[in-house]
């Protein structure tokens, strides 16, 4: 009885998964959705009506001399706040190509953490990124978040796409003179969290392995039609 009891409730779990996963991925997928809405909002509208008017001001500027420099410099800062903040939000070409999206995540990074170094593999085909892809271009984020808060030394890291006829692959390898801190890295919770994420949304597979100076992350899923 007690066994027929469980095997019918393991059953009853395992319907269940699926389309509780479809439902995760589409809700997931409505975020980045509406971060997409709201950063071409801000390129197709609010960047096109300060640049009119950065236009109209620096004709002034050239005639009457009314309009002075400072007003115009400042006019194109907020014009490059905004534009890195739309791209922040979703970059221009983040539902074309997923090589470019993950490009995109290093490239912000790197920007702001100059002392680390980071090599990549990346295809330089333009792959569509689908909705699984979307959830590993977050898994990046989520990992570059983690390396800021816990990296205080010099780190190298390797970032590569592996596509195959089945499957997707990204791989993520982290080195540090300052080892102790790259382990740190891998028993926090939050990056058991994060793999455990990434399966159950992609039915795919994490994988974590750490060697005696590299920790390797790879994040597998099934290739999106």
């Amino acid at each position: 009885m007690l066994f027929t009891f469980c095997a019918a409730l393991l059953s009853r779990l395992f319907l269940l998964t699926y389309p509780t996963q479809d439902a995760l991925q589409w809700w997931h997928q409505q975020q980045v959705n509406r971060l997409h809405d709201g950063a071409e909002l801000i390129r197709d509208g609010i960047l096109q009506e300060l640049f009119a008017i950065r236009r109209e001001l620096e004709l002034t500027y050239d005639n009457q001399a009314s309009v002075s420099h400072d007003q115009i410099r400042q006019l194109e800062e907020l014009h490059h706040q905004l534009e890195a903040f739309s791209n922040q939000l979703s970059p221009a070409f983040s539902r074309d190509s997923l090589p470019l999206a993950f490009q995109h995540v290093i490239q912000q990074w790197t920007q702001q953490h100059p002392n680390h170094t980071v090599l990549t593999q990346l295809p330089k085909t333009l792959h569509p990124i689908g909705a699984k892809g979307q959830i590993a271009v977050t898994v990046l984020e989520e990992l570059f978040l983690f390396f800021s808060n816990h990296l205080t030394e010099e780190a190298s890291i390797n970032v590569e796409l592996i596509h195959t006829e089945d499957s997707v692959t990204l791989g993520v390898g982290l080195c540090s003179s300052a080892f102790h801190q790259c382990k740190a890295i891998a028993r926090l919770r939050e990056v058991a969290y994060l793999q455990q994420s990434f399966e159950f949304l992609t039915q795919g597979h994490a994988v974590q392995s750490v060697a005696s100076s590299k920790i390797d992350w790879q994040f597998t899923w099934q290739s999106e039609p």
